[in-house]
């Protein structure tokens, strides 16, 4: 599953997992597009608390997203995703509120060269739900719908071209899943608490 955050403070990095959010969807959509430039890569994963991050592998990425640069085995693996994703309904049932705001600097649209593949699956997988729910999105005001959603559908090609088959097929492992879609139960005692995991590395 593809449910780690990481948190860096003082020099020591945790996995954790951040209970509040409504579903692993919601989670998934906050990691790699909710958290904007609050969140740096660090070590190939998404991280808090990090001063700055590493840099981007398309470099000119979203200002020339050029045709013919995203091979056809990427397209096709975006399509098996997309048919194994619950209806829109669905996800838009799982997601919190704040999951349709999509910001402008997400961790999703600044993937380093050598990212850990859980991290780049989740941003894979958070771009393609955005796309199945565009209707409902709150885009950019700044920026012309046409032009972001095409953006959150490069990113997602990136992900799949920089992470390669063992991303995508993670991805598409969640999006098969019956839980991506399930509701957490709220537990009163924790539902303000981060709770952290053993450094998996």
């Amino acid at each position: 599953m593809i449910e780690k955050m990481i948190i860096q403070e003082a020099g020591d990095v945790h996995s954790i997992w951040v209970p509040e959010r409504r579903s692993m969807a919601s989670f998934l959509v906050w990691k790699s597009y909710g958290l904007g430039r609050d969140a740096h890569w660090l070590h190939g994963r998404i991280t808090l608390g990090a001063a700055v991050g590493e840099l981007r592998y398309f470099q000119e990425f979203p200002f020339h997203m050029e045709e013919g640069i995203i091979p056809e085995w990427a397209d096709r693996m975006v399509k098996r995703i997309d048919s194994a994703l619950p209806s829109a309904a669905e996800i838009l049932a799982s997601l919190d509120p704040d999951s349709t705001s999509v910001l402008s600097d997400a961790p999703a649209y600044r993937i380093p060269s050598s990212p850990n593949p859980q991290d780049v699956a989740a941003c894979l997988l958070a771009s393609r739900l955005l796309l199945k729910i565009s209707d409902e999105l709150l885009l950019p005001a700044h920026q012309e719908e046409e032009r972001t959603l095409a953006q959150i559908d490069f990113a997602s090609k990136i992900a799949i071209m920089i992470g390669g088959e063992a991303s995508a097929l993670l991805a598409l492992a969640e999006a098969r899943s019956p839980s991506l879609c399930e509701i957490i139960p709220e537990d009163p005692k924790d539902s303000d608490e981060i709770i952290e995991e053993p450094n998996d590395e």
